[in-house]
C-alpha cells in the first residue's frame, strides 16, 4: 500500500509539471503573438545603461573576491592529507574540467602549496562558472523548461527584429517566478560541493571538523551571492532590450586570447601583456559581451558582438609560478 501511494504521487507530481509546462508554452506563444502585431510601435530604450551593466558586473565580481578572500582564512597548508587515489577521482568528478582542468590542478594538486593563494583562485573560477550559468538561465524550477524557453527564444531572435526579441525576453523573465527556496538551496550546494572538493583534493582538508566548517560558512555567504546574480540577471535581460548583453567567462585550457581576457598576476608591462601567449589555468572574474542585431533590405540578419568588459585569467605558466616561487 505505502508502495501504491508513492507511485500515485509521482504519477500527481509528474502531470502536475506537465500541465504547467504546456500552460508556460502557451503564455510564451501569447506573448510571440502579441510582440509580432506590436513590432513597429516598439522602442528599444533602455532603462539602463551600458557603463551601468558593466559597473554591477564589477561590483560582483568584487564580491567573488571578497568571499574568496574570507574563505581562504579557513584553510590551512601547513599540513597535508591527500585522500586515497579512488577518492581523488571522485573528488576530481566533482569539478567541470571546463571550471578548473588539468591545467589548473596538474599545477595545484601535485605540489605542496606554501599558501592558500592557488585554492582562492580555484574558487574564483567555481564561482564564476556557477554564476555566469544561472545569469544566462531562463528557468531555475524545471530544466526541459528552461530548455523550452531557450529555443523559442532563439528562433523569435533569428526571425524579427531586436524590437520584438529584446522586449520578448524583458517580458518573458519579467512574467518569470523567482526560484523556490528548495531549488536555490540545490544551487548553492552545487556551488558549495565544487568549492569544498578543492581543498579535500588538495590534501588540505582531511578531517570532518574542518570539513563542517568550510561548509557552514560557505552556506552562509554563497547564497547572498547568489541572490545578487539573480539581481543582475533581471536588471540586465529585463532592462536592456536594444541589444544583448551576456555574461562569459574563458574555460580552463583553452589559449589565452588578449581581446578577450586580461592577464593577472602579471609582472610585465601592458604593451608586453598584449603579445604573452600560454594556456590559461582558469578565469578569476566574469566579462561582459554585447550583440547588437540589424535586418539589411533584403532581409538578411546581421549581428555585431563585441566585448564589453573582458573577464581576468590567470596562465598555467603564471599558476606554476605563484605556487613554486
Amino acid at each position: 500500500m505505502e508502495r501504491q501511494r508513492e507511485l500515485e504521487e509521482n504519477i500527481k507530481e509528474t502531470r502536475m509539471r506537465l500541465r504547467r509546462r504546456e500552460t508556460q508554452r502557451e503564455n510564451l506563444k501569447g506573448i510571440t503573438e502579441e510582440l509580432a502585431v506590436a513590432q513597429r510601435f516598439l522602442s528599444t530604450a533602455d532603462s539602463l545603461s551600458q557603463a551601468e551593466v558593466v559597473r554591477a558586473m564589477e561590483a560582483l565580481n568584487e564580491e567573488i573576491l571578497q568571499l574568496t578572500s574570507i574563505a581562504a582564512d579557513k584553510v590551512q597548508v601547513e599540513k597535508r592529507q591527500l585522500p586515497p587515489d579512488s577518492e581523488r577521482a571522485k573528488l576530481r568528478s566533482q569539478i567541470p574540467e571546463w571550471v578548473l582542468g588539468p591545467a589548473f590542478t596538474d599545477e595545484v594538486t601535485l605540489r605542496k602549496l606554501d599558501d592558500v593563494l592557488a585554492i582562492q583562485i580555484g574558487w574564483q573560477a567555481i564561482i564564476v562558472s556557477q554564476c555566469s550559468g544561472l545569469i544566462h538561465s531562463w528557468n531555475f524550477e524545471d530544466e526541459n523548461i528552461s530548455e523550452d524557453m531557450d529555443t523559442m527564444y532563439k528562433r523569435i531572435w533569428s526571425q524579427n527584429d531586436q524590437a520584438v526579441a529584446g522586449t520578448w525576453r524583458s517580458l518573458t523573465l519579467g512574467s518569470t517566478n523567482d526560484p523556490s527556496t528548495k531549488t536555490w538551496g540545490d544551487e548553492a550546494w552545487i556551488t558549495i560541493k565544487e568549492m569544498t572538493a578543492l581543498p579535500v583534493l588538495c590534501g588540505y582538508i582531511s578531517d570532518e571538523e574542518s570539513y563542517r566548517e568550510l561548509v557552514k560558512m560557505f552556506f552562509q555567504r554563497i547564497t547572498p551571492l547568489l541572490d545578487k546574480c539573480l539581481k543582475f540577471r533581471r536588471t540586465v535581460r529585463e532592462g536592456i532590450t536594444s541589444m544583448e548583453i551576456r555574461p562569459y567567462f574563458i574555460e580552463s585550457g583553452k589559449p589565452h586570447n588578449p581581446l578577450l581576457a586580461n592577464l593577472e598576476y602579471e609582472d610585465a608591462k601592458e604593451d608586453q601583456l598584449q603579445e604573452k601567449k600560454g594556456i590559461v589555468a582558469c578565469s578569476l572574474s566574469m566579462g561582459l559581451y554585447s550583440v547588437r542585431t540589424s535586418r539589411a533590405a533584403e532581409g538578411k540578419v546581421s549581428r555585431i558582438r563585441n566585448v564589453v568588459l573582458k573577464p581576468k585569467v590567470i596562465l598555467q605558466e603564471t599558476l606554476k609560478e605563484i605556487i613554486t616561487t
